[in-house]
């Protein structure tokens, strides 16, 4: 959501493995050893990011449901310093969730489902076809033939797979004119097109506010996501 849409942030992709964590750089790299992400603060609360220059080991926008932000704010520069000190040296991106507004219940869903897949893959070689090379080879060095194998196994149809990806999300919003609530709950299930790398993440939200008098006004958010990411180096996390 974030590429493209602000004027001097880099998003990129490290690897294709579901649940990695983006490089987001704005304005570059201001550190080779210490840390270059931005600080990400959503709802008021700083997330922990452990990425270093050239190596992102956690992903603390994973646990996020996407269909739960509102808004999202870049601070650069001074803007960000004045508020957040040296922790915002790399830039600060403000995160806002869905609160609850004046009136009915309003329930809402949303789904999208879909499919991965290789665009196309590469014209190998059979078993018997590459030994058969490998013979030609071997008789214009002067040496013995090999043997034939007799096994013709197409590692890319194992490697590869069509994977379905599914994606749930129901909320219900509303409140009165003293109390505003808004409750989500999400489903996220990812396979990969190569195996076995799969994601799947359940999330909970719940933005209350209540207002007491015209000067005070209190609230609170909770939220709660489980992940389960299964890569091709690691298991379940």
């Amino acid at each position: 959501q974030l590429a493209g849409r602000a004027p001097g942030v880099s998003v990129t992709t490290p690897s294709g493995i579901l649940g990695s964590a983006p490089i987001i750089r704005i304005r570059g790299v201001n550190s080779l050893t210490a840390s270059a992400s931005p600080l990400f603060v959503i709802d008021g609360v700083p997330l922990v990011n452990s990425d270093r220059s050239s190596v992102n080991d956690a992903n603390p926008l994973a646990n996020i449901n996407p269909a739960d932000i509102a808004s999202f704010e870049v601070l650069k520069d001074g803007s960000a310093s004045a508020i957040y000190g040296s922790r915002a040296a790399n830039g600060v991106i403000l995160i806002t969730t869905k609160r609850g507004s004046t009136g009915k219940a309003k329930v809402s869903y949303s789904t999208s489902m879909g499919f991965n897949e290789a665009v196309d893959n590469f014209d190998l070689l059979t078993g018997d076809q590459w030994v058969t090379i490998a013979n030609e080879k071997r008789s214009n060095a002067g040496q013995s033939e090999l043997a034939a194998p007799g096994v013709n196994t197409d590692w890319q149809d194992l490697v590869f797979r069509k994977g379905f990806t599914q994606q749930h999300n129901l909320s219900i919003a509303g409140g009165s004119e003293s109390t505003k609530y808004f409750f989500s709950l999400g489903f996220t299930d990812q396979e990969s097109a190569v195996r076995p790398n799969e994601l799947s993440r359940y999330s909970f939200r719940a933005n209350v506010d209540h207002t007491i008098s015209k000067a005070v006004r209190v609230g609170t958010s909770m939220s709660y996501s489980y992940t389960e990411i299964f890569g091709l180096n690691n298991g379940a996390n």
